[in-house]
């Protein structure tokens, strides 16, 4: 959450991870009060993480037991029910992962040798037992980490206990090195499937991009320029929104994170650099943000071999996000849009200083011919006949004022 409180709002989040170690059966959660009340000064949702630590003192991991009286503890302090809530509690926390990334294959580094599968199991059955006794209508954001793992976990705990997948994803869409990879964005489906976790809705809970084609993250080698790393989450999160493979979204670093020091990586996949200055991936964030996160709906446009293109509704506004795959050039496409005579085509990917290139075009008969290349554009037709462009001012203004209400979530609806 390095940056939320600073930039949360301007960029008009919505969701950040709050991760919570437990290593004691008597923790409850107060040492997570400062973030909360950091997060929701400025707008911005938690989505809670508990994962069992070695004890400071022993060394050794909490029981099942522990955990699951640890993990009720924490829930009940942020659920908004009214009973032992955080003082000062606005948005609730009601969407929950328990262990984040486990492996028992030494995949993960967080977890020595003695945390064994059987542990891992005890614990996700017992601690989404507790979960679910303090908030009833809370969610269990299930991680499927390490696939052995988890076949072996859902041979004793079923799947109809898991409400949403908690997908992580460092590949882009279109500049992969390993598309066979069960990691790779667009392999969800298959490898949920594969799980027999289809049917449940995806979030990105760990999203950035330097896993990319010819990337090298122990030597810090990361082809491709800042404007490629805008451009490529453009892409891939307009493909996943309108395509269906997730939901949401939490990005993985705002600014980068005190490990930056020795991994390049969380340096160069952040939105700000250390210093503040805001990167193209920082603009383009902020304007998909105000075009089509928490989109009403969406619908995907069949425009040619080689173009992706999707229509979202949102704010009772159309918008369609329309570009080409990568390394296919420009493609002449025709984009069908309501009976307006003008349309706003609106560049995904800003100049340096976060401004984005806009033009008004005419058309006639409910199409609007384009010519798109692989950077997305933002396509919006006039909101009357012969009207004038949408005042974008006025619209950024009021999709902050539906993204961060003044008073208390009246349901848990609207805490989603």
């Amino acid at each position: 959450m390095i940056g939320v409180k600073t930039y949360g709002a301007d960029l008009g989040m919505h969701w950040t991870r709050v991760p919570i170690d437990v290593s004691s059966g008597n923790y409850t959660g107060a040492n997570a009060d400062p973030m909360l009340k950091d997060i929701q000064g400025v707008g911005v949702v938690g989505y809670g993480i508990i994962n069992p630590a070695a004890d400071m003192q022993g060394g050794s991991f909490i029981t099942a037991a522990q955990f699951a009286q640890a993990v009720g503890r924490i829930v009940e302090r942020y659920d908004g029910d009214g009973t032992s809530d955080m003082e000062g509690l606005v948005y609730p926390i009601k969407v929950w992962e328990l262990i984040n990334e486990y492996s028992s294959s030494g995949m993960s580094k967080q977890y020595p040798s003695e945390f064994t599968r059987a542990v891992y199991m005890d614990m996700m059955q017992q601690g989404a037992a507790a979960l679910k006794s303090a908030c009833p209508d809370c969610l269990l954001a299930f991680d499927p980490f390490y696939e052995d793992d988890v076949t072996a976990l859902l041979g004793q705990f079923s799947a109809s206990n898991i409400d949403l997948i908690a997908f992580h994803a460092y590949t882009p869409l279109d500049f992969v090195d390993d598309y066979a990879s069960d990691f790779y964005i667009g392999n969800i489906a298959g490898y949920l499937s594969r799980l027999g976790l289809s049917g449940k809705p995806v979030w990105v809970t760990e999203y950035a991009f330097y896993d990319h084609k010819g990337a090298n993250r122990a030597a810090g080698t990361f082809p491709g320029s800042q404007e490629d790393n805008a451009r490529w989450f453009v892409q891939t999160t307009g493909w996943g929104f309108g395509s269906g493979a997730f939901e949401k979204i939490i990005y993985t670093e705002i600014e980068p994170p005190k490990d930056a020091q020795t991994d390049p990586a969380p340096a160069w996949m952040s939105l700000a650099d250390s210093s503040g200055g805001k990167k193209p991936i920082y603009y383009a964030f902020q304007k998909m943000v105000s075009m089509i996160d928490r989109y009403e709906s969406k619908e995907e446009l069949s425009l040619g071999t080689d173009i992706y293109g999707y229509k979202f509704k949102k704010d009772s506004k159309e918008v369609c996000l329309v570009w080409s795959k990568g390394n296919t050039g420009s493609h002449k496409v025709t984009i069908p849009l309501p009976q307006r005579s003008r349309a706003t085509v609106t560049g995904a990917v800003s100049d340096g200083s976060g401004d984005f290139s806009s033009t008004v075009m005419t058309f006639s008969g409910g199409s609007l011919a384009l010519t798109v290349d692989e950077t997305p554009v933002y396509v919006e037709a006039d909101e009357a006949q012969g009207g004038r462009p949408p005042d974008r001012r006025l619209h950024a203004h009021r999709r902050r004022l539906a993204r961060h209400p003044a008073r208390l979530p009246s349901s848990f609806g609207r805490v989603l």
